[in-house]
């Protein structure tokens, strides 16, 4: 059985603030009737270097502080939606939180179990209420982690989330530094 126990909670801003011009996002007809669906996605890091501790925490680091220079050019995955109608972009920022899992990641991706693997998404998915995102970084007894999202399908498609995790993914690696980016902002 796996227990999760949470380190941390946080609101992670992003690393710029929205321009006045873009704070309110006006979601679609079609968007403003769909019922609310988030989409749940969890993806699974191991191990490969032995990494342990302190390597951990700063790999966890590198997450948050790549995920509030992402939120910058996806600003409205930062914010909540108001009545349905459209995103209030006032850079409150999505929500995180950091969780210790007591097992190995081979123990979980080995005989998955669905009931189990909602553990580590940081919602129950009837639960999200007004978000846009939120985020799950699991770290295992084995130096593994597992990013547990949930974003809303109000404000995202499919592409756009492969766009985002994409994106978000080359400034945690180090590829590209935002502010003199060659990755092409989105349009919203």
């Amino acid at each position: 059985m796996m227990r999760i126990q949470v380190i941390e909670r946080d609101c992670i801003k992003p690393s710029s603030p929205t321009p006045p011009h873009l704070r309110k996002h006006e979601l679609s007809f079609l968007d403003q009737i769909a019922t609310p669906i988030f989409m749940p996605m969890i993806l699974f890091y191991t191990n490969n270097n032995g990494h342990r501790g302190n390597d951990v925490k700063i790999y966890s680091d590198r997450v948050k502080q790549s995920l509030s220079e992402i939120l910058t050019q996806y600003y409205p995955l930062a914010r909540r939606v108001i009545d349905d109608a459209y995103v209030d972009c006032n850079n409150q920022g999505a929500h995180y939180v950091q969780a210790q899992v007591n097992c190995t990641l081979s123990d979980v991706i080995s005989q998955p179990d669905p009931n189990q693997l909602n553990k580590l998404l940081p919602y129950d998915l009837d639960n999200v209420g007004d978000l846009v995102l939120a985020v799950q970084v699991n770290i295992f007894n084995c130096g593994g982690m597992a990013i547990g999202i949930c974003i809303s399908h109000k404000i995202v498609d499919a592409f756009s989330v492969i766009m985002f995790l994409n994106s978000w993914a080359s400034i945690s690696r180090g590829d590209c530094d935002i502010k003199n980016s060659t990755i092409s902002p989105p349009t919203f």
